[in-house]
């Protein structure tokens, strides 16, 4: 199995964090599970990448939502989460203009 290497992301420039970098970052080509389908008459992505141990979330083919899990998730417990999403509906879509960050500690 892989090595997993978490990254601070505290300690990355806010620049970073701009839409563009964060939609060429989690292109959803570039993620390691995937699922796409539509419910209530919208497309929806969601993505899981192993290398911020992030769940990220697309509305058509944009980028809508990112969540952070930081170290004290294990990538495995990530996983279930993007699972259970599935599983559940639990899509986080937000009515914003620019992608929404959030960070779960």
């Amino acid at each position: 199995m892989n090595k997993i290497k978490f990254i601070d992301i505290t300690q990355l420039s806010s620049y970073f964090f701009t839409d563009e970098n964060l939609k060429n970052e989690f292109s959803f080509y570039k993620s390691d599970k995937l699922a796409g389908f539509e419910t209530n008459g919208k497309q929806i992505k969601l993505a899981y990448f192993a290398k911020y141990n992030a769940i990220a979330t697309y509305k058509k083919n944009k980028l809508n939502n990112i969540v952070f899990y930081m170290s004290a998730w294990q990538p495995e417990q990530v996983q279930e989460n993007f699972e259970g999403r599935l599983k559940n509906k639990v899509f986080n879509l937000y009515q914003v203009n620019g992608v929404k960050v959030e960070k779960i500690y």
